[in-house]
């Protein structure tokens, strides 16, 4: 012990070290704890099921197919196809629509069962419409593997195989290819614009 310190101090010191080393007691906290946001409930997507009951147009809650929603409301099919909006207040249910793969293992289900089940709804990839989705094409994927080597434009081409449709693979590439013979957009050009620099005079 130093000269000039008592037992009573060394104890006091000791004990603020035994404390701030418990498990369990955690020291003094620093700063002003945010207080955390309520999460946002997940909106309805198309072809997701909720059960709403609109003022005035039902009187008992209705079964229904979302077809767009949007920050203040969705629009959602009834049974008798009409589209009808409905605020989000409204909406008293929501259940997500089954995934491509939900509805393929329920399809083989039911036909292992017996039950007669299009060869489209067992080994089609389908959107919430039940339309059947078209894949990217081989020459997309060629051309936008061209554009990510050459070009540096990050394309997941992983992601682009194993989820895109051919309308979502034709949209990705008409932001970098001008035309369907596949010249690239040059850069500060607008799609429509391009110029051959051959034809520029110098």
């Amino acid at each position: 012990m130093k000269p000039g310190t008592n037992a009573r101090a060394v104890l006091a010191v000791a004990r603020h070290t035994t404390k701030a080393k418990t498990p369990g007691k955690a020291g003094p906290k620093l700063g002003v704890d945010i207080a955390k946001q309520p999460k946002q409930p997940k909106l309805p997507a198309p072809g997701d099921y909720v059960r709403v009951m609109r003022p005035g147009m039902h009187d008992v809650p209705t079964l229904a197919r979302a077809v767009s929603s949007g920050r203040h409301g969705v629009t959602v099919a009834d049974a008798n196809g009409r589209n009808i909006k409905v605020r989000h207040e409204h909406i008293l249910e929501h259940q997500a629509a089954p995934t491509g793969k939900e509805r393929a293992e329920f399809a083989s289900a039911l036909s292992a069962a017996g039950v007669p089940v299009s060869a489209a709804d067992r080994f089609l990839k389908l959107d919430h419409t039940g339309t059947a989705k078209r894949r990217a094409g081989l020459d997309q994927l060629a051309l936008m593997e061209h554009l990510t080597t050459q070009f540096g434009v990050p394309i997941d081409l992983a992601r682009v195989q194993s989820d895109a449709t051919f309308d979502d693979a034709q949209e990705l590439l008409s932001q970098y290819v001008d035309d369907p013979e596949g010249r690239i957009v040059p850069s500060g050009r607008e799609p429509g614009s391009f110029e051959d620099i051959d034809d520029l005079e110098d």
